[in-house]
């Protein structure tokens, strides 16, 4: 049936990290927290004014993912086969998708090429 195939799909595009093993370069890790009950995740690297995010988040039948709406350019790509969205706004860049389970967020403060860094943390879950 179409649903077994899709859910067969589901499991073969599943991301096989949990968190990226690409970290921003000379930027120490300053927080891990994980809700072990609902498999949340936030992580975060700070260096000076150099700030960096890493959000993930289950997604649940039919709920709406909301972000943060404020941003001056928006920009549609595709990550390993899902759509993918990057926002700009100031100095500040992040990237946010969707995939069969969870809804993920990399915000990028101050970090120079701020989407080739987001696109290589993003697509590393899934290798």
């Amino acid at each position: 049936s179409t649903s077994r195939r899709q859910r067969q799909m589901c499991i073969r595009d599943r991301a096989k990290k949990k968190v990226p093993s690409v970290e921003p370069e000379g930027m120490p890790q300053t927080v891990y927290q994980e809700a072990k009950d609902t498999g949340a995740l936030y992580l975060e690297w700070k260096k000076g004014n150099k700030y960096l995010q890493y959000l993930r988040t289950v997604i649940h039948e039919g709920e709406v993912v909301l972000t943060d709406a404020e941003y001056t350019k928006k920009e549609v790509d595709s990550l390993c086969g899902y759509e993918c969205t990057y926002y700009t706004k100031g100095d500040e860049m992040w990237i946010a998708w969707d995939d069969a389970k969870y809804s993920y967020q990399i915000d990028a403060t101050n970090i120079e090429n701020p989407k080739e860094l987001l696109k290589k943390m993003a697509e590393d879950i899934y290798k």
